[in-house]
């Protein structure tokens, strides 16, 4: 008995051992050696095979994540923390049922953990389950009421289902828990400003909430693009000039997003009717004749077909129209008011006024 005894003793001894180097190894973030010892895997206790599982996920290993997460299981180690990590690695692989069926798991086992419950409504999210996704972020805003994601995605999907005023509403009653110098306060004001503009049509709403995101976000020389896109639509000439010629300086003072300058231009007006949409592109470049100034986009209206392009070419006296409409080379007027190219530019391709949208 005293040989057996001391046998067992011996065992535990080496067991504790083995598991204290383990989690020692996972501090230091020793991956690799983790998922090693894991080769041996049924030598293991529970909670080594948790950290070999753990450590499969931490080196993009997903389904020996799983594997070993259901070792751990096995060896009775069954705690949320297991089903969270499988659900992580269910969810790397796009497999979101399998993940939200683990994060179930994992909540009828603790359900005051904040973790599981955004895991869960992302994997909703990410699933197309938008309803569903909505409902929890929601449920997670009155359990974590200061949480700025769970508040930004119940108005953020309900703007995806559909977007309106009472979307705006959802965004603007929860401005005061984002913080300013934060993400999520910066696109909750872009959100709104775009669907007074081009959903509501509320200009002058719209014209206020691009000043404050100006304001608030100085460097950021974008938010003058879509602004400079209102002016346009309304016809204030003397104003879209005046931000034109702050934009123009942005540019070249390299302060724009890098996809303005992938395309080369900037977009400035943008207008739809029935059967077509137009969208107006200008070219910054100081060199007249070089480049065109303008070039307008004919798409369908829904802007999923290409019909045609017009080339607007600019010169110390006046400009000229290539392409689509315009027979090559025409010199259209003398002038070098864009307010006049457009309005040649909505006869000349019959767009219906009297139902012209941004």
């Amino acid at each position: 008995m005293h040989i057996i005894f001391k046998t067992i003793l011996c065992a535990i001894v080496v067991n504790v051992a083995q598991a204290q180097q383990i989690d020692l190894l996972f501090k230091q973030k020793n991956y690799q050696k983790i998922v090693e010892r894991g080769s041996d895997w049924q030598k293991l206790s529970g909670q080594d095979l948790f950290r070999v599982s753990q450590s499969h996920l931490k080196l993009g290993n997903d389904s020996l994540a799983i594997v070993y997460g259901n070792h751990a299981k096995n060896r009775g180690y069954d705690t949320w923390e297991v089903d969270l990590a499988q659900a992580v690695a269910y969810s790397n692989q796009e497999q979101y049922k399998s993940a939200i069926k683990a994060l179930g798991k994992g909540l009828q086992k603790n359900d005051q953990r904040k973790i599981l419950w955004l895991e869960l409504a992302g994997n909703l999210y990410k699933d197309k389950q938008l309803d569903s996704a909505k409902a929890t972020y929601h449920e997670i805003s009155k359990m974590w009421q200061g949480d700025a994601l769970s508040n930004f995605m119940v108005c953020q999907i309900s703007m995806e289902i559909k977007p309106s005023q009472t979307c705006i509403d959802c965004f603007r009653s929860r401005l005061y828990i984002f913080p300013k110098d934060g993400q999520f306060h910066q696109e909750a004001l872009e959100k709104i400003a775009k669907m007074e503009h081009f959903v509501t049509k509320a200009y002058s709403d719209a014209e206020k909430t691009y000043n404050q995101l100006i304001a608030t976000y100085p460097n950021q020389k974008d938010y003058l693009v879509l602004k400079l896109q209102l002016m346009w639509f309304q016809n204030r000439t003397e104003d879209a000039v005046a931000l034109e010629r702050e934009l123009e300086e942005a540019w070249y003072a390299q302060q724009m997003s890098s996809s303005h300058y992938k395309r080369g231009k900037l977009l400035i007006d943008s207008f739809t009717d029935d059967i077509i949409r137009i969208e107006v592109y200008k070219n910054p470049s100081r060199k007249l004749g070089e480049k065109p100034r303008y070039d307008v986009f004919v798409l369908s209206a829904v802007a999923s077909r290409l019909i045609g392009k017009i080339a607007v070419f600019e010169t110390d006296f006046d400009y000229s129209f290539q392409g689509y409409g315009f027979e090559e080379g025409a010199v259209a007027l003398e002038s070098k008011n864009y307010p006049e190219v457009k309005d040649l530019i909505i006869n000349k391709l019959s767009v219906n006024e009297e139902k012209i949208q941004p």
